[in-house]
């Protein structure tokens, strides 16, 4: 794959080098987000909400050379307002020294703070007279499965085609360097292919090789423990009458090779989805299912290895979920989504059914949804993970916003979630937690 690629690179760039020069025209967009926050998501019992101000500004700068040839810069500066200032896009560490490596401050007194963060740096390329091109840089990736296993920005090479009804496309990205040796690296490989065979229908078919050589260098560019991990899964979409169907299915095999035994991998999940409007009003249903391990102390893994750390992954964003899953509007708190991080991640596996409705009314627009999620386990065999009961709760939420002078959202947005059994008993001195929940009152440019 590698020499294929290198191959194609090459040919891009020659072909790039012989076009003539040409004005280099430049597109901006990105956006500003605010938000003011009050919300308890410790899991605890009597806990202090949280009360905070986060911000974070994007910009995407796009120079085309010409039609062939473009060079993109995606900058973002985040920050919590307090936070820190006067340092190098780091706050305090825990004996109160300065830390220089960290990133997502800004906001405190003296905010003149170096806190600019590349998101994204690459070249793109077209081959002249053909369907080919190539993306080389440090680029946005994500997986075709709502971003279950990884939605972040990476360094790598992606070239992809079209081939009569297909589009293909083949990527290799470098999560970590560990030396030379290649004995701390950590590599993704992608191939995916997706055709329309008609009007209205899309399919498309997916495989990723994850290479964990993970050490104990201190990184944490990889969730997933050492070993080899392979993901293969179809999605597809089509319209029935008035409603818009998709969905996709992902089996993950592997092998573990962090411990003193190789732990075998096989895990799988699955999700479908339907949407349709009614008037004015839009409405969509989405079930999911993923596999649970039911013994911790075995050699057999029968849950998906998520291989990204909990913020290099948005998974099912566009639920209409602020607490189970990932909110769609998070900035720098709370990104990762109770369901997902306290069953799906540690291996108890996870269901769950998400509704929501959408509109806009006289200027306004409001969106409320509902979910309910449950854990597939609830005992895993080890006294440290057992739980009281495979129900993690239901979350009930409502937006409500307006746009003013053409170009700023200004919404407020609310949730609330119930706590089911497995929760019981996981507070100290073995209470059950407290319901969770989250309030923003968010202002929103998109430009």
């Amino acid at each position: 794959m590698k020499k294929l690629l290198f191959v194609a690179l090459t040919g891009a760039l020659v072909a790039a080098m012989s076009l003539p020069a040409a004005a280099v025209e430049t597109k901006v967009g990105g956006y500003f987000r605010s938000r003011g926050i009050i919300a308890d998501t410790y899991r605890t019992k009597d806990a202090k909400p949280d009360k905070l101000y986060d911000q974070r500004f994007r910009a995407k700068v796009d120079m085309s050379l010409n039609e062939y040839v473009s060079i993109v810069y995606y900058g973002e500066v985040d920050f919590q307002y307090g936070d820190a200032g006067y340092g190098l896009g780091g706050g305090k560490t825990a004996d109160g020294k300065t830390n220089w490596n960290t990133r997502n401050d800004g906001g405190g007194l003296a905010g003149d703070t170096v806190n600019m963060e590349t998101k994204n740096l690459y070249a793109a390329f077209k081959i002249p007279e053909t369907q080919v091109g190539l993306t080389v840089g440090l680029q946005g990736a994500a997986d075709s499965f709502d971003s279950i296993l990884f939605n972040a920005d990476m360094a790598g090479i992606e070239a992809d085609g079209t081939f009569g009804a297909a589009k293909v496309s083949l990527g290799t990205y470098k999560w970590q360097e560990g030396g030379f040796t290649g004995e701390d690296d950590i590599d993704l490989y992608t191939l995916k292919v997706k055709f329309s065979p008609m009007e209205g229908t899309k399919l498309g078919a997916d495989a990723y090789w994850l290479n964990s050589q993970q050490g104990n260098d201190g990184s944490n560019a990889s969730s997933a423990p050492k070993g080899d991990y392979t993901y293969l899964g179809i999605n597809g979409s089509t319209k029935v009458a008035m409603a818009d169907l998709s969905g996709w299915f992902l089996y993950n095999m592997g092998t573990n090779e962090s411990g003193a035994e190789d732990v075998d991998v096989a895990g799988w999940g699955l999700s479908l989805k339907g949407a349709a409007t009614f008037d004015k009003v839009k409405v969509a249903l989405r079930g999911m299912y993923f596999s649970g391990d039911d013994d911790d102390t075995d050699k057999d893994s029968d849950t998906i290895m998520l291989p990204a750390a909990p913020a290099d992954a948005f998974q099912m964003y566009d639920a209409g979920m602020m607490l189970m899953l990932a909110d769609v509007y998070g900035n720098t708190y709370f990104q990762n989504g109770l369901a997902w991080d306290d069953a799906m991640r540690k291996g108890f596996g996870l269901w769950g059914l998400a509704a929501k409705a959408s509109t806009e009314f006289q200027g306004f627009n409001a969106q409320c949804a509902v979910g309910y999620f449950g854990a597939v386990e609830d005992d895993r065999k080890t006294e440290t993970t057992k739980r009281e009961g495979t129900s993690i709760g239901t979350e009930i939420n409502l937006r409500v916003g307006k746009k003013i002078a053409g170009a700023v959202d200004v919404s407020l947005n609310g949730a609330y979630a119930f706590l089911g059994d497995f929760y019981d008993k996981t507070a100290a001195d073995g209470d059950d937690p407290d319901a969770q929940y989250m309030a923003y009152l968010m202002v929103n440019i998109p430009y």
